[in-house]
């Protein structure tokens, strides 16, 4: 069991399953009526996707799992909701009309108060250009659609526990570590 007022907290959990998923939701929201009037700070996500039906899964998936997801259908909307909410991660579709995620993205790195936060890509296809151009974006990482739900959590945890890592190239290298072992662990408990 995590105790979410110590350190380790940020630390993701390194074996994820189903079961594992739904007792985390659980005792999340069993230490949430323990404390009653005290508030626990949960992790803020920003979904932008112009698919209403993705942003009520992933808000459905992972509200359960202790995140407040706030919800944007638009790119601008997302930009400026990060700027109003500043969020602890996004989750950004590559796909949009009018502003698609390459401009999204330069546009929350350029801004001072967006620039630190963590933005992974979902996307049902990537071509080999799109990569390159998903990189140079600013994007920390992506996944594809259909979304596979451990493997969305382990990049969130990841991706949240690396974030105060101020060298960039530390923090890459220590999310590579983090994702790999745990995707390593789920990979050997469902064999």
């Amino acid at each position: 069991m995590v105790d979410l007022t110590a350190d380790e907290s940020r630390i993701p959990s390194v074996q994820v399953n189903a079961a594992m998923v739904e007792a985390r939701g659980r005792s999340h929201r069993a230490r949430s009526r323990k404390l009653g009037a005290v508030a626990l700070m949960a992790e803020t996500i920003l979904v932008i996707d112009d698919d209403p039906a993705m942003l009520d899964f992933l808000t459905q998936r992972l509200s359960p799992e202790g995140f407040t997801v706030s919800t944007a259908s638009s790119g601008q909307d997302g930009i400026n909701q990060a700027i109003i909410r500043r969020p602890d991660l996004i989750l950004l579709d590559l796909r949009m009309p009018v502003q698609d995620e390459i401009t999204v993205c330069k546009v929350l790195r350029a801004n001072p108060k967006t620039q630190h936060i963590p933005v992974i890509v979902l996307t049902g296809v990537l071509l080999p250009s799109q990569l390159e151009e998903v990189r140079t974006s600013g994007a920390d990482d992506f996944t594809f659609k259909p979304v596979d739900l451990t493997d969305l959590l382990i990049r969130i945890r990841a991706m949240l526990a690396c974030r105060t890592i101020a060298d960039p190239a530390e923090r890459s290298t220590r999310y590579y570590e983090i994702t790999r072992e745990a995707a390593g662990k789920e990979w050997n408990s469902l064999q």
